[in-house]
């Protein structure tokens, strides 16, 4: 099985394995022993019906959430990967959940009765993964290239399934011209509402960086070319650097159709090994959603080449970044579904810790001049990825998959593979829409550097 298509790292679907069925043996010697102790009333099952169990009551109009165990290596999966482990088996087919949303709503709502289900084994699984994750091995040179092709060079017509016309895998924007953060519920979403937003996010990232014509622009993390492209558009001079080919291909293609080859360039480059003719070039930098790549060990090794690059007075940076709220925040994060299966190494700074981290790197030459979260955009982006996943993954899409993935051929394969898609839209949008998770942008000017002197 390749790359992309989901496989237990620890046991297949034989619920005989040797691994898990002594663990099965030993969870359930006492029947009447179950670790979800103190839940909020948010799930149920159905009461009274023989090898169904009853957690909680309903709330008030909301229906109960039903879950049936379809495999018991699923109990297993819990017990050695923990919050991981249960979207894995949802992935694999072990359970199946009425309301999967719901599910992932409940967990949020109980994470401290269902701490109980740690275990001295996935504690220390979780231990090394956070270790590893902010270690340098992690996020050096050779990792970070590898981390790209997992996660983004997956296959380009494949990703514009589902990210709209204009390619963006970040954030929109949304305004009350597309109903605002909840436009799409309950009734849908508009045709063009996605293509809108993604467009308002990329003109606010230009205005946050000053940007004017004749101006240059240095990207940092060109995705499929976006955001270059309005900038060059704008009449600026853009560098945009990525670390994957296909990316960068068909970035070269979309400006080319533009017409903008002459002010748009791609560059297969790390941000470490930026050429000796960018110091001190760029008018403004900005870096879309890529920090999470770089990892806390590089921080000032980051903003310190963003600092190199730009000019010594009147220049901006832009970089936004998912991001923990302070209450939870940790310098060591553990491996959690998203980085084992979509964003390998992948580390959430705190909005705070990563201001006092830039400025270790850049020695007060860059002054802070903006932070906003934006986070609730993010959960009905993920909702409008989603349901674009569904409609557009079939037929030749399908075919072209199997075709680069061979084992996709295999229907299981190719359930788990799009299963997996879901489960990361659904989580992930449940985690911004409690604000869980955040999604911060930050401005930073050269001292002094004022779009116009009051008075003067």
């Amino acid at each position: 099985m390749d790359r992309l298509t989901f496989r237990s790292r620890i046991f297949g679907d034989d619920p005989s394995s040797l691994i898990i069925q002594p663990i099965l043996r030993f969870g359930m010697r006492d029947q009447h022993y179950h670790p979800l102790i103190n839940l909020r009333p948010y799930f149920s099952a159905l009461k009274g019906v023989p090898g169904k169990h009853f957690f909680g009551t309903a709330q008030d109009g909301k229906a109960p959430i039903e879950l049936r165990v379809v495999n018991e290596i699923m109990w297993g999966e819990l017990l050695l990967s923990h919050d991981v482990g249960l979207g894995e088996a949802w992935i694999q087919g072990h359970f199946e959940v009425s309301d999967l949303r719901g599910l992932l709503n409940f967990c949020l709502d109980n994470r401290d009765g269902l701490s109980s289900l740690a275990t001295s084994i996935n504690s220390i699984f979780a231990y090394y993964s956070a270790w590893a994750i902010s270690s340098v091995f992690r996020q050096n040179q050779k990792m970070a290239k590898s981390t790209v092709q997992f996660s983004y060079d997956i296959s380009n017509l494949f990703m514009q399934s589902f990210l709209g016309r204009d390619m963006q895998y970040s954030a929109a924007m949304w305004s009350e011209s597309e109903g605002g953060v909840y436009g799409d519920m309950p009734t849908g979403p508009k045709e063009g509402d996605l293509d809108a937003a993604q467009m308002r996010k990329v003109q606010f990232y230009l205005q946050k960086a000053r940007l004017h014509p004749g101006q240059r622009l240095l990207e940092i993390g060109s995705g499929w070319g976006g955001l270059a492209i309005a900038a060059g558009r704008l009449g600026c001079m853009v560098d945009t650097i990525t670390l994957s080919v296909e990316q960068k291909e068909l970035a070269d293609r979309r400006i080319a159709e533009a017409g903008l080859t002459d002010k748009v360039r791609v560059h297969v480059c790390d941000y470490r090994e930026m050429p000796p003719s960018f110091e001190h070039v760029f008018d403004a930098c900005i870096s879309c959603e890529m920090l999470e790549a770089v990892g806390p060990s590089n921080y000032a090794a980051y903003f310190a080449a963003v600092d190199w690059a730009l000019k010594c007075d009147k220049a901006t940076m832009v970089v936004s970044t998912s991001t923990q709220p302070e209450h939870r925040y940790s310098d060591y994060q553990s491996e959690d579904f998203a980085r084992r299966h979509h964003w390998p190494n992948h580390f959430l700074p705190s909005a705070t810790s990563l201001i006092t981290a830039i400025q270790s790197g850049v020695q007060g030459r860059l002054v802070l001049n903006c932070v906003e979260d934006y986070g609730i955009h993010y959960a009905r982006t993920l909702r409008e990825w989603s349901r674009r996943f569904q409609e557009n993954f079939h037929g030749s899409l399908v075919e072209h998959m199997q075709e680069r993935y061979p084992a996709l051929k295999d229907a299981r394969n190719l359930e788990a593979f799009k299963r997996k898609w879901l489960y990361i839209f659904i989580y992930a949008e449940v985690g911004y829409a409690r604000a869980y998770t955040l999604l911060h942008h930050f401005t930073y000017t050269r001292p002094e550097n004022v779009p116009e002197i009051c008075g003067l």
